[in-house]
């Protein structure tokens, strides 16, 4: 019995350490607890609508350090807000739609991307951002291709 304890608890250990990620803001990768109760058609009205309403997508910088260049990280999308979006709605949407995005071509399908949805005046500004520069240019060209 005390094996079979173990070995659940290193099961479960391992299985925490592979679905952990280093985003700490408000949407992390693909996550089915975000689309619990959630219809599917909401969730593609509410990309559709994203589309529909993105103003710009460009490049996202980061500060290396304090008397550094910065670097490509990603990407930001500047979206019009519509009736009733919220950035914790609008988050939900993005990372529901990526969860269940079967050819993988939503920016935030790849492997270690972070995003931050923030509220402007007149609508959010959504960063999708990775460490990796492969990665970060991935981004770019998908969220430039909008494929939500």
């Amino acid at each position: 019995m005390k094996h079979i304890v173990i070995a659940a608890m290193a099961l479960s250990l391992g299985l925490a350490s592979a679905c952990s990620s280093e985003m700490p803001v408000s949407v992390q990768n693909p996550s089915h607890d975000a689309c619990a109760g959630v219809a599917e058609a909401g969730i593609h009205e509410t990309v559709a609508e994203l589309r529909a309403q993105t103003e710009s997508v460009e490049r996202l910088y980061e500060q290396v350090g304090p008397k550094t260049a910065t670097r490509p990280v990603g990407a930001l999308v500047r979206v019009r807000a519509t009736r009733g979006m919220s950035p914790q709605w609008l988050g939900r949407a993005l990372e529901c739609n990526a969860d269940g995005d079967a050819r993988g071509s939503s920016p935030l399908a790849l492997a270690g991307v972070r995003s931050e949805i923030s509220p402007t005046s007149t609508g959010f500004n959504v960063e999708i951002r990775s460490n990796n520069p492969t990665v970060a240019a991935e981004v770019l060209r998908r969220a430039s291709a909008g494929t939500w």
